[in-house]
Formats: C-alpha cells, structure tokens, sequence
C-alpha cells in the first residue's frame, strides 16, 4: 500500500483534473490525501469524495505595497 498526498486549490483548476487521479489511487487501496487551505473551496470536494483533507497555513506576496506582505511573513514563517 502506497500513500499518495495531492495538493491545489483555491481557484479549483488543479483539483478538476487531479480528483479523478486521486479517486482511482483510492479504489486501489492506497492512502491517498489532499493538501489545502482551511478556506479554499477544495475542503467540501475532498469531503464529497471521501478523501482525507489535511489544511495548511498559506501566503502570498502581492505586487503591490500592502501591510499585508509584512503580516504574511510570519505566515510563511509559521507555514
């Protein structure tokens, strides 16, 4: 048995193709799990699909001047 971890999120466009992958290395009886943030969209899918879904603390550094990448920081830090 093979344990297989899955990430992507927040738009839905890496969870489409990879949820039939996921759901195939399932039936075969492998551990499978999915990665993702605690308020990305990918949480209710992998519950519909009974895959395992472990959330993670996620930044980004926006392009523009904003407090926000000073806080995200210690986000990346803590992540």
């Amino acid at each position: 048995m093979r344990t297989i971890l899955f990430s992507g999120g927040i738009t839905l466009g890496s969870v489409s193709p990879l949820l039939p992958v996921a759901c195939y290395f399932k039936e075969r009886h492998n551990k499978v799990f999915w990665v993702g943030t605690k308020t990305g969209p990918e949480s209710s899918v992998m519950n519909a699909a009974q895959i395992e879904f472990i959330t993670i603390t996620a930044s980004k550094l926006r392009r523009t001047l904003s407090i926000k990448n000073f806080i995200d920081i210690f986000k990346f830090v803590y992540a």
